[in-house]
């Protein structure tokens, strides 16, 4: 029995890290194209910070839900169509969406802190807890 159950803390462990690096890229560049965006509504169009982390964030949540399907989570077999999917990490990125948004008007409102820094400071704070939703709800292996 001990020994089983190193074996299934060995291929959790496997599971992870094969994951977890390629799910933190997928963030990084939805982040990064979020960023961008986030920038040219605030600095170029000039729109308030807040409208231009709403819009950024959606395009980060989208792209990294996509970059996560066709890449980081392509071999889990969840028994759910694509739209569900798109829905729980919607519904997963959702309240992380909603805290990270939360948290940009804080660090930028109440702190002073420049609103792109804020807005990468929000999304690594919350960064860990969307892993857990993703890895645990949206792309849960299907039981046989």
């Amino acid at each position: 029995m001990l020994a089983l159950r190193r074996i299934s803390k060995i291929e959790f462990l496997r599971d992870h890290f094969s994951k977890a690096p390629k799910a933190f890229v997928a963030g990084i560049i939805g982040a990064g194209i979020g960023w961008i965006i986030l920038w040219l509504l605030t600095d170029i169009a000039n729109w308030h910070y807040l409208w231009s982390a709403a819009i950024s964030v959606f395009v980060h949540v989208s792209l990294t839900f996509w970059i996560n399907d066709i890449w980081a989570f392509r071999h889990v077999e969840t028994g759910k169509n694509i739209i569900r999917r798109y829905i729980e990490f919607w519904m997963t990125y959702g309240v992380g969406a909603g805290v990270e948004y939360g948290l940009i008007a804080l660090y930028t409102s109440v702190a002073g802190v420049d609103y792109r820094l804020s807005w990468w400071a929000a999304g690594f704070t919350v960064g860990f807890l969307r892993y857990i939703g993703m890895y645990y709800w949206v792309w849960k292996k299907k039981m046989s």
